[in-house]
C-alpha cells in the first residue's frame, strides 16, 4: 500500500482519566511502535489495536497521571526478515508490506535527520554555520585547539584567571604592584581576597599562588553563613584532604586549600546540615579534633538518625545544640581510664523528640566512658549511661569526675556483664541533678561502685532509685515530688549507702519519724534513707508500750536462772485490750521543751486520743492561755483559758509542735477514745519526742531529756515537781532549791469555798510548810503552804470536790 507522508511520532499529555490514545500514522507491526511516559519506555501496562491500518491506538491499563507526558513513536528496526525465494511466489501484497517498512524506516530517518545540526541550505562547507534551531547543545569537552568550541566551564575559568591576573585587554590591574608584610612585590590582583560560596566552587579552582587568601560563605551554596570561614591554599600540601579542613583541587596533585583556624571547629565546617542526618559530618569533625587536639563547638538544632557518634577524648563544647535523635542513637563521651588528663566536653539537648521527659530509649542515648577526673555537662537527655569494661585499659573505670547534668530520665552508672568477675569501678564522682524522671541505678556483677555523690536532684513521681551493689553511695538533698512514692531499692550488696529526702508536703511532716512518701526495698547492711530534718532533729521515744515475745538481755551467763544482770525485760502479751471508756494508756510526763521541739504520738490502732499540756518554764501549768498559735497540734482544740491542747476525735496517730518561747515543758497523756474504743486491741504505742540538736534558743543538746534548770527569784510556792529537781536564784548567785519531796493524790472529802481543812486520800511524807496545789471545780489550781498536818495556810477561794487532784512538793 502506499506510504503517504507525514508524522512518524505524537505526543500526548496524561489526565488522570483518559486512557485510550490515537496513533496518527501507519504502524505495519506491533514491535513497530515505542511507547514512552515521563521519558521511560514501557514495555507493559497497554494494548494496540488497528495495526496495519493507517491509524491505530494505543490503550493503557491505568490511565496515565495528570500533567504526565506521553509520546508515541515510530521505531521500526534497521533490518529485513522477508527472503524472496528463487521461482517463490511474489505476491504483492508481501512485497507492499516488505516495501511499505523500508518507507517507514525511511521517515524514520528523516525525522532523526531533521532534529540533527545541520548547516544552512546555502552555507558553504568549511565557511557556513551549523542551525541549532534555538536548541542548546551539551556534552561537549572542554576546548583544546585554539578554534574548538567553548563550554560554560571553561569560560568561567577563563574569567577567574582574567579577574585574578588583571592580565587581558578589559584593565591594567597586572600593572599595579605593592609590597606584603614579607617584602613581597606583588599585583594588587594576588592580594585580592577572592570568595567562594560552597565548597564545591573552593574546590574547582587552585589558588593562585602560595598562601592565597580565599573567602567561603558557606559550606553549601543554599545555607550563606554555615561553614563558611577562611581559607589559604597552601601550594606543596599533599595532605589527605577531609571533609572540614583540608581539601584538594580536582586534578591538581599538589596543593590543597586550608581553613584558618582549625584549632576551634564547627560540625558545620564538617558538612553538616540543620534540614538531614549530620551524624557523618559530626563523626569526621571528632576526629579531626581527636587527631589534632582542635575544639568541637557547634550550636543547634541537629539531626544524628539511630547513629553512633563517638566524641571521647576531645573537648566538646555543644552546650548550645538540641540534637535530635532517633531511637537507637548513642553519643559517646568521656577520656580513657588510664590517664588523669580529662577534657571538658558539654552537650545541651540529647533527645528522642517523643512526648514525656520521663521517655527512655531502647539504648542509652549519652554514654560516658573512661571518664577521669572530666567534668561533663548536659543539659537534657532521656538516658545517661556511665559504663566501665575491662575489655580495654582505656575503658576499665569512670571516676574523680563531675557531672552538672539537667532533665535527665535515667542514668545508669553499669559495669560490663561480659566480664562479671572484672574489676570494673565508678567511684567518687558527682552528679549535680536537676531532675530525674525514671530511675537512678548504680549496678555491677562484680565490683562495688562507691563514694559517688548525687547531689540536689529532684526525683519527679514514681522515679527509682536502685543501689543493686555499691556502699558509701550518697544521695544528697534529693526532693521526692508527686502523690505516687519514690521507690528506694537497695540490694543484698550493698552496705552505707545514704539517700537524704529534703521535700516535706506540711510543717508537722518534718516531725514524722516514718516518711511516707518513699516506698524501701533495702536487703543490704547499714544503709539509710533519711530526711535532712534527721541531721538537726533528734528523735526519741519518751514513752512507749509493746507486746512483744519474751525476752531479756543480760549481763550474765546465758545459762544461768538468775534475774542478776538482767537490764531490758519484755513481756509475752500478744496485745492489749482497751476495756474502759476514755482509759488512759500512758502520761510522758513533763518534757523540757524548746520552739519548733515536736511530738507525734502513735497507736497502732485508730481509737487513740491524746491530751497535751503545756507548762512555763518553772514547769507551773499555764492556767490562762489565750494565745492558740503558743501550740500546733492537728486535727485537736487549743485551750480555752486552760493548759490542755485536746484531740477532738480517735486517730491512729497526733502531732504536737512548739511555737511559743513562753512553753518551758510538755506533757502528754494517751487515753481511749470513749465508748467507741472500747474492745479495741492494740499491740504497742509510742510518743516520740523530736527535738532540735541545736537552734537558736540555747546550745546544742543531744537528747529531748536533757533538762534545763528553771530560774526564779525566791522559793518555788506553785508548781509540780519530781525530787532532784532543782530551780535556780535569779537573786543570790550560786543558789538554789532542792525538790526533796513530792506526792500526788486526791482529796478524800469535799472542801467548801473559804475552808482551810485538808484530807486527802494519802498524806504519808507531808510536813508543815509544804506546798500544796488543789484543783478546784473551777478547774484552776488553789496553791498555798501546810499550816500543820490538815490545814491550810490560806483558804481555798473555790469549792473542791472530793476526788478532785492534790499535789505536795517540799523545797529546800
Amino acid at each position: 500500500m502506499a506510504v503517504p507522508a507525514g508524522p512518524t511520532e505524537v505526543s500526548y499529555v496524561g489526565n488522570g482519566v483518559t486512557t485510550v490514545f490515537a496513533v496518527p500514522f501507519l504502524v505495519i507491526q506491533a514491535t513497530d511502535l515505542a511507547v514512552y511516559m515521563n521519558g521511560a519506555r514501557l514495555i507493559s501496562g497497554y494494548t494496540q489495536s488497528g495495526v496495519g491500518n493507517p491509524t491505530s491506538t494505543v490503550t493503557f491499563s491505568v490511565a496515565p497521571p495528570n500533567l504526565s507526558t506521553i509520546l508515541l513513536q515510530l521505531d521500526v528496526p534497521f533490518e529485513r526478515l522477508n527472503d524472496y525465494q528463487e521461482n517463490g511466489d511474489f505476491l504483492a501484497n508481501t512485497v507492499n508490506r516488505d516495501f511499505d517498512r523500508i518507507w517507514q524506516a525511511l521517515k524514520q530517518l528523516l525525522r532523526y535527520a531533521g532534529r540533527a545540526l545541520t548547516l544552512g541550505q546555502f552555507d558553504i562547507d568549511g565557511q557556513g554555520w551549523y542551525r541549532a534551531k534555538g536548541n542548546g547543545i551539551r556534552d561537549l569537552n572542554d576546548p583544546v585547539q585554539d578554534q574548538d568550541a567553548a563550554t560554560k566551564r571553561s569560560v568561567e575559568r577563563y574569567v577567574a584567571e582574567v579577574i585574578q591576573t588583571g592580565q587581558g585587554p578589559m584593565n591594567n590591574a597586572a600593572n599595579v604592584t605593592y609590597i606584603d608584610g614579607d617584602y613581597t612585590v606583588l599585583d594588587v590582583q594576588r592580594g585580592v581576597l577572592a570568595q567562594y560560596s560552597s565548597i564545591a566552587k573552593l574546590t574547582f579552582k587552585a589558588g593562585l599562588h602560595d598562601q592565597a587568601q580565599a573567602l567561603l560563605r558557606g559550606y553549601y551554596a543554599d545555607t550563606p553563613g554555615h561553614g563558611g570561614g577562611e581559607f589559604y591554599w597552601d601550594a606543596l600540601s599533599t595532605e589527605t584532604p577531609n571533609p572540614g579542613t583540608i581539601f584538594a583541587v580536582s586534578g591538581v596533585t599538589t596543593g590543597r586549600w586550608k581553613r584558618k583556624h582549625s584549632d576551634v571547629v564547627d560540625v558545620a565546617d564538617f558538612g553538616g546540615r540543620r534540614d538531614a542526618s549530620m551524624h557523618v559530618a559530626l563523626q569526621a569533625a571528632a576526629d579531626w579534633c581527636r587527631a589534632t587536639g582542635a575544639k568541637l563547638v557547634g550550636n543547634g538544632p541537629y539531626q544524628i538518625g539511630a547513629f553512633t557518634v563517638n566524641l571521647r577524648k576531645i573537648r566538646v563544647d555543644l552546650s548550645g545544640a538540641y540534637i535530635a535523635c532517633a531511637d537507637g542513637a548513642t553519643i559517646i563521651l568521656g577520656n580513657r581510664s588510664n590517664t588523669a588528663e580529662a577534657p571538658a566536653q558539654e552537650l545541651g539537648v540529647v533527645r528522642v523528640p517523643t512526648p514525656g521527659n520521663a521517655q527512655v530509649t531502647s539504648v542509652p542515648t549519652v554514654k560516658v566512658i573512661g571518664s577521669k577526673g572530666q567534668r561533663i555537662t548536659i543539659a537534657s537527655t532521656n538516658w545517661l549511661q556511665v559504663w566501665a569494661s575491662v575489655s580495654s585499659v582505656e575503658d576499665a573505670s569512670s571516676a574523680y569526675s563531675t557531672y552538672n547534668l539537667g532533665d535527665i530520665a535515667r542514668i545508669d552508672l553499669v559495669a560490663d556483664p561480659a566480664y562479671p568477675t572484672g574489676i570494673q569501678w565508678i567511684n567518687e564522682n558527682t552528679f549535680n541533678i536537676k531532675r530525674i524522671y525514671n530511675a537512678f541505678v548504680i549496678k555491677s556483677d562484680f565490683y562495688s561502685h562507691n563514694h559517688n555523690i548525687i547531689n540536689t536532684g529532684t526525683f519527679e513521681e514514681g522515679a527509682v532509685i536502685s543501689v543493686e551493689r555499691g556502699d558509701n553511695n550518697q544521695f544528697l538533698c534529693q526532693r521526692f515530688e508527686g502523690s505516687s512514692p519514690i521507690v528506694v531499692n537497695m540490694g543484698a550488696s550493698t552496705w552505707d549507702n545514704v539517700v537524704e529526702k529534703t521535700w516535706h508536703g506540711n510543717q508537722q511532716s518534718a516531725y514524722d519519724p516514718v516518711d511516707r512518701a518513699v516506698a524501701r526495698f533495702d536487703n543490704g547492711e547499714g544503709n539509710m534513707i533519711l530526711r535532712n530534718t534527721d541531721y538537726k532533729m533528734k528523735h526519741s521515744e519518751v514513752l512507749t508500750v509493746n507486746s512483744r515475745t519474751c525476752r531479756s538481755y543480760s549481763r550474765a551467763n546465758s545459762n544461768t536462772t538468775s534475774l542478776r544482770g538482767v537490764y531490758v525485760s519484755a513481756h509475752g502479751l500478744d496485745n492489749f485490750e482497751i476495756t474502759q471508756s476514755f482509759q488512759v494508756l500512758g502520761d510522758t510526763g513533763k518534757i523540757p521543751v524548746r520552739v519548733n521541739d515536736g511530738f507525734q504520738a502513735i497507736l497502732d490502732g485508730t481509737k487513740m486520743r491524746c491530751r497535751w499540756m503545756i507548762y512555763d518554764v518553772n514547769g507551773k501549768e499555764m492556767t490562762a492561755v489565750v494565745d492558740v498559735n503558743l501550740a500546733r497540734m492537728d486535727g485537736g482544740t487549743a485551750p480555752a483559758g486552760g493548759n490542755v491542747y485536746t484531740q477532738g476525735s480517735g486517730v491512729p496517730e497526733s502531732f504536737f509542735i512548739v511555737r511559743g518561747a513562753t512553753i518551758g515543758y510538755v506533757r502528754c497523756q494517751v487515753y481511749g477514745n470513749g465508748a467507741t474504743g472500747l474492745g479495741q486491741l492494740f499491740k504497742h504505742f509510742a510518743v516520740i519526742a523530736v527535738t532540735q540538736h541545736a537552734n537558736a534558743d540555747g546550745p546544742q543538746r543531744t537528747n529531748c531529756m536533757s533538762h534545763r534548770k528553771p530560774a526564779a527569784a525566791a522559793k518555788p510556792t506553785v508548781g509540780w515537781a519530781e525530787p532532784g529537781d532543782t530551780v535556780q536564784s535569779t537573786s543570790a548567785a550560786g543558789t538554789e532549791w532542792l525538790c526533796t519531796f513530792s506526792l500526788s493524790t486526791a482529796l478524800a472529802t469535799t472542801m467548801s469555798a473559804g475552808s482551810t481543812s485538808i484530807s486527802t486520800v494519802s498524806n504519808t511524807g507531808t510536813a508543815v510548810g509544804d506546798v500544796v496545789g488543789i484543783q478546784q471545780n473551777t478547774g484552776s489550781w488553789h496553791w498555798t503552804t501546810l499550816a500543820s498536818l490538815g490545814v491550810l495556810s490560806v483558804a481555798i477561794p473555790s469549792a473542791a470536790d472530793a476526788g478532785n487532784p492534790v499535789v505536795y512538793v517540799r523545797w529546800v
